[in-house]
């Protein structure tokens, strides 16, 4: 799915009704904690197949093969993330979550 398909598709209202998903975009900097816990926490709950991860030296990484996304936290212990990963990197998350 390309980007803009991504945010056409996170919860217009085609002319009426509640918006029940949103668009959220986190830059998160890699500091020495997120680094040794090889974890962060998003804002939001990302719906299931929606989350988008970036480095910002890298490519896009995915779920299951690089990280791994339970709940709102995203962690790499072990996985091929970790050697990408160092203090410093920005990482770009992009997901819908439910209002």
């Amino acid at each position: 799915m390309k980007l803009s398909d991504f945010v056409a598709n996170s919860g217009g209202n085609n002319g009426g009704g509640n918006v029940t998903e949103k668009f959220n975009r986190e830059f998160i900097t890699i500091d020495s904690t997120i680094f040794a816990n090889k974890e962060l926490v998003l804002s939001h709950e990302p719906l299931p197949n929606t989350l988008r991860l970036s480095i910002s030296h890298g490519i896009e990484q995915r779920d299951g093969v690089d990280f791994v996304l339970v709940d709102n936290m995203i962690a790499w212990h072990f996985l091929a993330m970790d050697l990408l990963i160092e203090v410093g990197d920005v990482l770009t998350i992009d997901y819908l979550w439910s209002i």
